[in-house]
């Protein structure tokens, strides 16, 4: 198996002596045979090179910051969120910079499993009401329905991802506690236009593939994409409007400034009314309290050599399946390769080699697919999910003008342009009291680093 990791060197980020937060850097080493010990540290992912860059057919490619700017708004992080919320934000009038570390699309955004699915990860809509009060749970529910219908024409008609496939996904559930929840959320997000439909028992195992399933429900505006096509994608539409960004530019310190804020880079800085951490579980410790938000589950992308005679009796409905067992979590998809992807959370164990990490994986796909053959995994990588603990995305205020999007749990494509579109709608008419999303002030969350930890060797278990 070819497989290139990268190990995080660097001890991380440390406080300054005054209000700013300085970080380190990264540095990596390669190894062809997948034989080393993949955990740099107990709770990092293995940070490698994801398929989607390998197969990216699209590319922007901007030039570091070298000056001094101002701006209304300054977004740190070129991945879904800022990049969604740059273009949206030029397109209402404002002026905008994103500043990225890396390469577009170099954190979450590039290493997910490349789903889109409408729906909040956890919670169904009734429950947002409970949580939020049926005012603000009905804005915030209206503007995901109405996102998760108008996004696939927003992809296609810009030409984002050449890749790009409504093919719809089938969700599925193990037991019929869990089908009854699947009924659940499935008839409240069709209530608000959002299409789905309910597979009868009969065509389950023609839909599925397997028969571990009892209940699933087939997702119309739903499908796949190449990550990195998408980002870059994005980041020429944002670029076309108005939005100027830069890539290799480290955000190394930042600091307010005359009532808005400075952002600060190696060779460059930015002045802005606002800010916006659009790093998610991706932050480098700029701001204290938006690495205690929020917790860090690393997870494990699988993809295997192009196998379409496997695909085809794993996936016989020809569409992506995924689970909603809130432990066991489960997603399949074929590319337009008939590559199969699939992912499931790091395992507790630490130190693991390439070698350790399939069998697991394949014992993961076992429990749904006994008897099936499998393909022959040629690539892995790793990521982070950003999770709050009621899986329900929100805007943390860090301080005044200071904003971070967080919170999406591995559901983030179609949440992450729904709240790129209201933070334009929000900042573009200064109407941020009345944005839909939740902003909250940071607030500590118990043992950010002990809870993933514990979750991961929860699903280690299963």
């Amino acid at each position: 198996m070819s497989q290139y990791l990268h190990y995080p060197l660097s001890d991380g980020c440390r406080p300054d002596q005054g209000p700013s937060w300085h970080c380190g850097g990264l540095d990596a080493i390669r190894d062809d045979q997948g034989s080393e010990p993949l955990n740099a540290r107990p709770t990092d992912p293995v940070a490698s090179t994801p398929l989607w860059r390998d197969t990216a057919a699209t590319h922007f490619d901007g030039e570091s910051l070298a000056q001094e700017l101002e701006a209304d708004v300054a977004i740190v992080g070129g991945g879904f969120t800022g990049l969604s919320t740059a273009f949206h934000l030029a397109k209402a009038g404002k002026s905008v910079v994103v500043l990225e570390r890396e390469a577009i699309a170099s954190g979450a955004s590039g290493r997910n499993a490349a789903g889109w699915i409408p729906g909040w990860p956890g919670p169904s809509p009734d429950d947002v009401l409970d949580k939020l009060g049926r005012d603000r749970g009905e804005r915030l529910n209206r503007m995901l329905a109405s996102a998760a219908r108008d996004f696939p024409d927003f992809a296609i008609s810009h030409a984002l991802d050449p890749e790009f496939r409504a093919s719809g996904v089938a969700m599925c559930a193990l037991t019929r506690k869990l089908a009854k929840r699947l009924d659940t959320i499935a008839e409240q997000w069709h209530a608000l236009g959002v299409p789905i439909d309910p597979v009868a028992p009969a065509e389950l195992s023609a839909i599925t593939g397997s028969d571990a399933f009892c209940a699933a429900m087939i997702y119309r505006n739903a499908g796949t994409l190449n990550p990195v096509n998408y980002s870059h994608g994005l980041a020429r539409l944002a670029s076309e409007t108005g939005a100027q960004i830069f890539v290799r530019s480290e955000v190394a310190r930042i600091e307010p400034d005359d009532g808005g804020w400075r952002v600060l880079c190696a060779k460059g800085s930015v002045r802005s009314s606002h800010a916006i951490m659009a790093t998610g579980a991706y932050e480098t410790g700029l701001v204290r309290a938006l690495s205690t938000s929020q917790y860090k589950i690393p997870i494990m992308v699988f993809a295997s050599k192009p196998a379409p005679e496997i695909a085809a009796r794993l996936m016989p409905g020809g569409m992506p399946i995924g689970s909603n067992h809130p432990l066991r979590l489960f997603w399949l998809m074929a590319d337009g390769a008939d590559r199969l992807i699939g992912s499931t959370v790091l395992p507790s164990s630490d130190n693991l080699s390439l070698q350790d990490l399939v069998p697991r994986f394949e014992r993961h796909l076992k429990a749904y697919y006994p008897e099936a053959a499998l393909p022959e995994w040629e690539t892995a990588w790793s990521g982070y999910l950003d999770v709050v603990p009621d899986r329900l995305p929100r805007i943390v205020e860090l301080a005044p003008k200071l904003l971070a999007p967080i919170g999406y749990s591995g559901s983030g494509i179609i949440a992450t342009f729904a709240i790129g579109r209201e933070l334009g709608r929000a900042l573009g008419n200064d109407d941020l009291d009345n944005c839909a999303v939740p902003i909250r002030a940071a607030s500590r969350l118990w043992a950010p680093k002990l809870v993933p930890r514990i979750f991961r060797a929860m699903t280690s278990r299963i």
